[in-house]
């Protein structure tokens, strides 16, 4: 999955947590995108089972596409408090870090990093950490 795709999932995730309706102009304007760029992205994030269209509630995500969202959570997350307790990075310089590793870095690399820091429940801004194959769910 591309790093833009993984970001668009993101997004559609943070924006279905504070409103009540997704829709493309929403996302274009945290993408920093134009509206046609959602649109293509929507459509082929629809056909590939990421999303579907809901006629009162906008985009949603699948089933596959919330426990993609997941995986990334649980890898940005884990990125922020490695980072922060082995490299001595600040509470806020992780976040950008994390941005940029989240995108590169395997799973098995993440299934060490989470084994080596003792399976952190938090990140060091206090979001849920999802155990591996589990969905996120905030506290």
């Amino acid at each position: 999955m591309t790093p833009n795709k993984e970001d668009y999932l993101k997004c559609i995730y943070e924006i279905g947590t504070e409103v009540e309706k997704i829709s493309n102009k929403e996302i274009a304007s945290r993408m920093q995108v134009s509206p046609p760029a959602v649109t293509e992205m929507i459509k082929r994030m629809i056909s590939e089972g990421l999303l579907v269209k809901d006629k009162s509630r906008g985009y949603l995500l699948t089933d596959l596409g919330s426990q993609l969202v997941s995986d990334l959570y649980r890898k940005h997350r884990l990125i922020e408090v490695f980072l922060l307790e082995k490299l001595d990075y600040t509470t806020e310089e992780v976040h950008e870090e994390a941005e940029v590793l989240e995108h590169t870095v395997s799973e098995h690399f993440i299934d060490q990093l989470d084994h080596m820091l003792g399976t952190p429940k938090t990140c060091p801004h206090g979001g849920t950490i999802p155990k591996k194959g589990e969905r996120l769910v905030e506290a």
